[in-house]
């Protein structure tokens, strides 16, 4: 991603904004004051294959969360030491969101456990309006974090989740959908797949 520059600050203004990314620059949008947070709605930040991103701590990623509560889109790559306690703090904060990617890399995995997700499944009135979850390159064989994903997949039908690792030559990534994990093109179109759940403008 591009470091955050001048030109990239300003381009915020226009709802969005990507940024090369550690807890220094997140506290660095915030205190430019709630004008300017209230008015972003698609954060991108961090690089898996570089690095960037692994700066990023559980405390700044909740203070950014609460200052940024419009937030539709937000991606962090590479952002191995974020733990569920982000995750939990952009679903409470940020009713508005639609989509959500974390991801740590293809050589260390993130912290991502599932208590995040086993919130989501007893709160339905918590991100109402999420349609698609992109955890990549968290604890691919960890049985609880499978089961946790499986579990909310079935409370909230029309939520795609997709889960798995990004290795360039072992990567697998699938799509849970109504709580049943699906391969390939049967994620979107294919028998029971994301059109047969209403699709991207379904109401939630």
């Amino acid at each position: 991603m591009h470091s955050m520059s001048q030109s990239r600050l300003s381009h915020a203004n226009k709802g969005d904004i990507n940024a090369d990314q550690s807890s220094a620059h997140l506290d660095a949008i915030i205190a430019r004051g709630p004008s300017f947070c209230h008015s972003l709605l698609d954060f991108r930040a961090g690089d898996a294959e570089t690095g960037n991103g692994a700066r990023m701590s559980d405390a700044a990623v909740n203070r950014f969360a609460k200052a940024c509560p419009n937030l539709v889109h937000v991606s962090l790559d590479g952002a191995i030491h974020l733990t569920d306690e982000s995750l939990l703090a952009f679903f409470t904060n940020c009713p508005n969101l639609r989509y959500i990617q974390f991801s740590g890399n293809d050589k260390v995995a993130g912290k991502l456990r599932g208590s995040a997700l086993d919130a989501l499944k007893e709160k339905p009135d918590v991100g109402k309006k999420l349609v698609k979850l992109r955890l990549t390159d968290q604890v691919e064989f960890d049985k609880t974090f499978k089961a946790t994903v499986k579990a909310l997949s079935a409370a909230r039908k029309r939520l795609a989740i997709e889960v798995g690792n990004t290795h360039e030559r072992h990567g697998d990534v699938n799509t849970w959908l109504g709580g049943k994990e699906k391969h390939g093109y049967q994620a979107f179109d294919g028998p029971g797949g994301f059109d047969s759940y209403g699709g991207f403008g379904a109401p939630f």
